[in-house]
Protein backbone atom coordinates (compact mmCIF):
# COMPACT_ATOMS: atom_id res chain seq x y z
CA UNK A 1 0.00 0.00 0.00
CA UNK A 2 1.19 3.47 -0.84
CA UNK A 3 3.96 2.28 -3.16
CA UNK A 4 2.16 2.90 -6.46
CA UNK A 5 4.03 6.15 -7.12
CA UNK A 6 7.41 4.51 -6.64
CA UNK A 7 6.60 1.83 -9.19
CA UNK A 8 5.02 4.15 -11.75
CA UNK A 9 7.44 7.05 -11.32
CA UNK A 10 10.41 4.79 -12.08
CA UNK A 11 9.00 2.37 -14.66
CA UNK A 12 7.39 5.03 -16.86
CA UNK A 13 10.90 6.27 -17.71
CA UNK A 14 12.01 2.94 -19.19
CA UNK A 15 12.43 1.83 -22.79
CA UNK A 16 11.08 -1.48 -24.15
CA UNK A 17 14.57 -2.98 -24.30
CA UNK A 18 15.42 -2.19 -20.67
CA UNK A 19 15.43 -4.96 -18.05
CA UNK A 20 13.19 -4.79 -14.99
CA UNK A 21 13.25 -7.04 -11.93
CA UNK A 22 10.48 -7.16 -9.31
CA UNK A 23 9.26 -9.39 -6.53
CA UNK A 24 6.34 -11.82 -7.09
CA UNK A 25 2.96 -10.02 -6.98
CA UNK A 26 4.65 -6.68 -7.65
CA UNK A 27 2.77 -6.20 -10.89
CA UNK A 28 2.67 -2.42 -11.31
CA UNK A 29 6.20 -1.90 -12.72
CA UNK A 30 5.65 -4.71 -15.23
CA UNK A 31 2.29 -3.29 -16.30
CA UNK A 32 3.68 0.23 -16.70
CA UNK A 33 6.55 -1.14 -18.78
CA UNK A 34 4.02 -2.64 -21.16
CA UNK A 35 3.43 -6.28 -20.18
CA UNK A 36 -0.22 -7.09 -21.07
CA UNK A 37 -2.62 -7.80 -18.21
CA UNK A 38 -3.33 -11.25 -19.62
CA UNK A 39 0.33 -12.20 -19.20
CA UNK A 40 0.54 -10.62 -15.76
CA UNK A 41 -2.40 -12.61 -14.44
CA UNK A 42 -1.14 -15.79 -16.06
CA UNK A 43 1.81 -15.75 -13.65
CA UNK A 44 1.63 -18.08 -10.63
CA UNK A 45 0.15 -15.99 -7.81
CA UNK A 46 1.22 -18.44 -5.14
CA UNK A 47 4.84 -17.40 -5.57
CA UNK A 48 6.37 -16.28 -2.29
CA UNK A 49 8.97 -13.55 -2.03
CA UNK A 50 12.10 -15.01 -0.44
CA UNK A 51 15.79 -14.41 -0.18
CA UNK A 52 16.46 -17.03 -2.86
CA UNK A 53 13.95 -15.34 -5.19
CA UNK A 54 15.65 -12.01 -4.64
CA UNK A 55 19.09 -13.48 -5.30
CA UNK A 56 17.90 -14.99 -8.58
CA UNK A 57 16.34 -11.72 -9.70
CA UNK A 58 19.48 -9.78 -8.81
CA UNK A 59 21.65 -12.21 -10.77
CA UNK A 60 19.44 -11.96 -13.85
CA UNK A 61 19.31 -8.17 -13.82
CA UNK A 62 23.02 -7.81 -13.12
CA UNK A 63 23.83 -10.26 -15.89
CA UNK A 64 21.72 -8.27 -18.33
CA UNK A 65 23.60 -5.12 -17.35
CA UNK A 66 26.99 -6.76 -17.85
CA UNK A 67 25.94 -7.84 -21.34
CA UNK A 68 24.62 -4.35 -22.07
CA UNK A 69 27.88 -2.72 -21.04
CA UNK A 70 29.94 -5.26 -23.00
CA UNK A 71 27.91 -4.53 -26.14
CA UNK A 72 28.09 -0.75 -25.59
CA UNK A 73 24.30 -0.56 -25.81
CA UNK A 74 21.97 2.01 -24.30
CA UNK A 75 20.09 -0.53 -22.18
CA UNK A 76 19.76 -0.32 -18.42
CA UNK A 77 18.31 -2.51 -15.66
CA UNK A 78 16.06 -1.57 -12.73
CA UNK A 79 15.72 -3.71 -9.62
CA UNK A 80 12.87 -3.11 -7.17
CA UNK A 81 13.32 -4.43 -3.64
CA UNK A 82 11.36 -4.23 -0.40
CA UNK A 83 13.30 -2.43 2.34
CA UNK A 84 13.02 -5.57 4.51
CA UNK A 85 15.37 -7.41 2.13
CA UNK A 86 18.00 -4.70 1.68
CA UNK A 87 20.18 -6.08 4.46
CA UNK A 88 20.42 -9.45 2.68
CA UNK A 89 23.89 -10.42 1.47
CA UNK A 90 22.74 -10.84 -2.16
CA UNK A 91 21.46 -7.26 -2.28
CA UNK A 92 24.60 -5.89 -0.65
CA UNK A 93 26.84 -7.85 -3.02
CA UNK A 94 24.87 -6.65 -6.06
CA UNK A 95 25.29 -3.03 -4.96
CA UNK A 96 29.04 -3.43 -4.45
CA UNK A 97 29.49 -5.28 -7.75
CA UNK A 98 27.51 -2.67 -9.69
CA UNK A 99 29.57 0.11 -8.16
CA UNK A 100 32.93 -1.54 -8.87
CA UNK A 101 32.03 -2.22 -12.52
CA UNK A 102 30.08 1.01 -13.12
CA UNK A 103 27.05 -0.91 -14.33
CA UNK A 104 24.06 0.93 -15.87
CA UNK A 105 21.65 -0.18 -13.17
CA UNK A 106 19.08 1.48 -10.91
CA UNK A 107 18.33 -0.03 -7.50
CA UNK A 108 14.97 0.97 -6.00
CA UNK A 109 14.30 0.24 -2.33
CA UNK A 110 10.67 0.63 -1.26
CA UNK A 111 9.32 1.03 2.26
CA UNK A 112 5.94 2.01 3.68
CA UNK A 113 5.52 3.67 7.06
CA UNK A 114 2.15 3.95 8.84
CA UNK A 115 1.89 7.71 9.35
CA UNK A 116 3.04 11.06 8.05
CA UNK A 117 6.67 11.99 8.93
CA UNK A 118 5.63 14.63 11.47
CA UNK A 119 3.47 12.12 13.36
CA UNK A 120 6.13 9.46 13.81
CA UNK A 121 7.56 8.87 17.25
CA UNK A 122 11.35 9.17 17.72
CA UNK A 123 11.90 5.39 17.66
CA UNK A 124 10.28 5.01 14.25
CA UNK A 125 12.00 8.14 12.97
CA UNK A 126 15.33 6.60 13.94
CA UNK A 127 14.63 3.77 11.49
CA UNK A 128 14.45 6.26 8.61
CA UNK A 129 18.24 6.51 8.39
CA UNK A 130 19.13 6.18 4.68
CA UNK A 131 20.66 2.94 3.46
CA UNK A 132 24.43 2.66 3.86
CA UNK A 133 26.28 3.98 0.83
CA UNK A 134 29.91 4.61 1.77
CA UNK A 135 31.18 1.33 0.32
CA UNK A 136 29.19 1.55 -2.91
CA UNK A 137 30.83 4.68 -4.42
CA UNK A 138 27.72 5.81 -6.29
CA UNK A 139 24.80 8.18 -5.59
CA UNK A 140 21.99 7.36 -3.18
CA UNK A 141 18.82 9.45 -3.22
CA UNK A 142 15.96 9.32 -0.72
CA UNK A 143 12.57 10.46 -2.01
CA UNK A 144 9.15 10.53 -0.39
CA UNK A 145 7.27 8.44 -2.88
CA UNK A 146 3.76 9.59 -2.12
CA UNK A 147 4.62 12.09 -4.85
CA UNK A 148 4.79 10.42 -8.27
CA UNK A 149 6.20 13.56 -9.88
CA UNK A 150 9.09 13.68 -7.38
CA UNK A 151 9.89 10.01 -8.02
CA UNK A 152 9.69 10.57 -11.78
CA UNK A 153 12.17 13.44 -11.65
CA UNK A 154 14.64 11.56 -9.46
CA UNK A 155 14.36 8.41 -11.59
CA UNK A 156 14.76 10.37 -14.83
CA UNK A 157 18.07 11.81 -13.62
CA UNK A 158 19.30 8.43 -12.39
CA UNK A 159 18.36 6.68 -15.63
CA UNK A 160 20.05 9.37 -17.73
CA UNK A 161 23.10 8.97 -15.49
CA UNK A 162 23.14 5.21 -16.17
CA UNK A 163 22.61 5.53 -19.92
CA UNK A 164 25.61 7.84 -20.15
CA UNK A 165 27.76 5.07 -18.71
CA UNK A 166 28.19 6.86 -15.38
CA UNK A 167 27.14 3.90 -13.27
CA UNK A 168 24.39 2.89 -10.85
CA UNK A 169 22.14 4.83 -8.49
CA UNK A 170 20.25 3.69 -5.41
CA UNK A 171 16.85 5.34 -4.85
CA UNK A 172 15.25 4.84 -1.46
CA UNK A 173 11.50 5.42 -1.81
CA UNK A 174 9.67 6.10 1.46
CA UNK A 175 5.88 6.26 1.37
CA UNK A 176 3.35 7.10 4.05
CA UNK A 177 -0.01 5.36 4.29
CA UNK A 178 -1.56 8.66 5.39
CA UNK A 179 -0.61 10.25 2.05
CA UNK A 180 -2.23 8.24 -0.75
CA UNK A 181 -0.11 8.80 -3.90
CA UNK A 182 -3.11 8.17 -6.14
CA UNK A 183 -5.07 11.03 -4.60
CA UNK A 184 -1.97 13.23 -4.58
CA UNK A 185 -1.43 12.64 -8.30
CA UNK A 186 -5.08 13.25 -9.12
CA UNK A 187 -5.02 16.59 -7.29
CA UNK A 188 -1.81 17.55 -9.08
CA UNK A 189 -3.04 16.89 -12.61
CA UNK A 190 -6.40 18.54 -11.93
CA UNK A 191 -4.56 21.61 -10.62
CA UNK A 192 -2.41 21.61 -13.77
CA UNK A 193 -5.50 21.41 -15.97
CA UNK A 194 -4.57 17.96 -17.32
CA UNK A 195 -7.47 15.95 -15.92
CA UNK A 196 -11.25 16.13 -15.49
CA UNK A 197 -13.92 14.01 -13.84
CA UNK A 198 -15.30 13.10 -17.27
CA UNK A 199 -11.93 11.89 -18.49
CA UNK A 200 -11.40 10.03 -15.20
CA UNK A 201 -14.67 8.12 -15.69
CA UNK A 202 -13.70 7.24 -19.27
CA UNK A 203 -10.27 5.95 -18.24
CA UNK A 204 -11.70 3.96 -15.31
CA UNK A 205 -14.42 2.37 -17.44
CA UNK A 206 -11.97 1.40 -20.17
CA UNK A 207 -9.47 -0.04 -17.73
CA UNK A 208 -12.08 -2.03 -15.79
CA UNK A 209 -13.26 -3.60 -19.04
CA UNK A 210 -9.68 -4.54 -19.90
CA UNK A 211 -9.11 -5.82 -16.37
CA UNK A 212 -12.23 -8.01 -16.30
CA UNK A 213 -11.33 -9.51 -19.67
CA UNK A 214 -7.77 -10.31 -18.52
CA UNK A 215 -8.95 -11.92 -15.28
CA UNK A 216 -11.55 -14.00 -17.09
CA UNK A 217 -8.97 -15.25 -19.58
CA UNK A 218 -6.44 -16.03 -16.83
CA UNK A 219 -8.99 -17.95 -14.75
CA UNK A 220 -9.84 -20.14 -17.75
CA UNK A 221 -6.24 -21.24 -17.94
CA UNK A 222 -5.63 -21.48 -14.18
CA UNK A 223 -6.53 -24.23 -11.75
CA UNK A 224 -7.54 -21.70 -9.06
CA UNK A 225 -9.53 -18.44 -9.14
CA UNK A 226 -7.63 -15.18 -8.98
CA UNK A 227 -8.13 -13.07 -5.87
Amino acid sequence: MGQEAAAVGVAINLLPEDTISTFPRDLIPLFIKGLPLEELFAQPFNAIASSSTMAAQLNLATGADIASKANHSNKIAVIFCNRDYTSHSAWQEALRFAGIHTLPILFVSQSTLPAEPALLDPQINAKRIPLKTKSYSFPTITVESNDAVAVYRVASEAITHARKGEGPTLIECQSWQAGDPLLNMEKYIIREGLFSEKYKRQVAAGFLEELDSAIELAEKTSSAPLI
